[in-house]
């Protein structure tokens, strides 16, 4: 991404909707799905560094120092670098996040995915964020450098080989109509050279939004959500022979 979209998600991510709902979804499998009680959490585009202030022993990784140089306090423990060569150890860490990291030019998925598979623990976890359908590609897309949104089965495809998916859900899909509807439009009649989605919200319009994706939440984590603007994919490492 452009610096300008760290400065301003740095800006906006601590109150709004979209970014808190964010966090619990993250929050949410990690309880449910991991096996460590003080898990060591590495971030592979950590941007700012917000998903993982929670995390005592948590390491951010991002390829912009702008991003880095944002994270101030949230993010402990950071360093520069590429997913498609990851500079860590193997096995070192028990959970690694891939929110929205994969779809961005530059990005090499099967190394990606290859590196998440090398530096996690035994039974370690992935949890994965991706944009959801390719007919939605807008300006926002193209604001944030994303070069493709993904269907359930490429990510399945990407992963088979390396991980076991213990989840799959959509979220941020209760307005999917509408919103796809707007983007859309704004592409067609605006062009691309709008700036992306991410900003401030003013605090009815962040109220409602964020009400929204807590009712929402619920349907989610039972797989109960038909659409969604984004898939959360969560998968566990595969061993040798599996």
């Amino acid at each position: 991404m452009n610096d300008r979209e760290y400065e301003v998600m740095r800006e906006v991510e601590d109150k709004h909707f979209w970014f808190v709902r964010k966090r619990e979804l993250i929050k949410h499998y990690i309880r449910k799905r991991c096996e460590r009680e003080n898990p060591r959490v590495f971030d592979s585009g950590c941007g700012t560094g917000r998903d993982i202030a929670y995390f005592e022993r948590g390491t951010g990784m991002d390829i912009s120092f702008k991003g880095l140089e944002l994270c101030q306090k949230e993010c402990r423990m950071k360093l520069n670098g590429s997913v498609n060569e990851i500079p860590v150890r193997n096995e070192s860490f028990d959970i690694v996040l891939s929110m929205d990291v994969l779809q961005h030019r530059g990005v090499n998925e099967r190394k990606a995915v290859a590196e998440y598979h090398r530096i996690l623990s035994d039974r370690g976890i992935l949890i994965m964020n991706l944009p959801a359908f390719d007919i939605l590609y807008s300006y926002h897309d193209f604001s944030v450098e994303t070069r493709h949104r993904y269907s359930r089965m490429e990510i399945k495809r990407l992963l088979k080989e390396k991980f076991e998916v213990t989840d799959m859900v959509f979220w941020n899909g209760l307005l999917f109509i509408p919103g796809a509807v707007s983007r859309i439009l704004k592409s067609r009649i605006s062009g691309y050279e709008n700036e992306s989605d991410v900003g401030e919200v003013n605090r009815s319009l962040n109220r409602i939004g964020s009400l929204i994706l807590g009712f929402e939440k619920k349907l989610t984590v039972k797989n109960l959500m038909p659409v969604g603007f984004s898939i959360l994919t969560v998968a566990r490492k595969k061993q040798s022979g599996e």
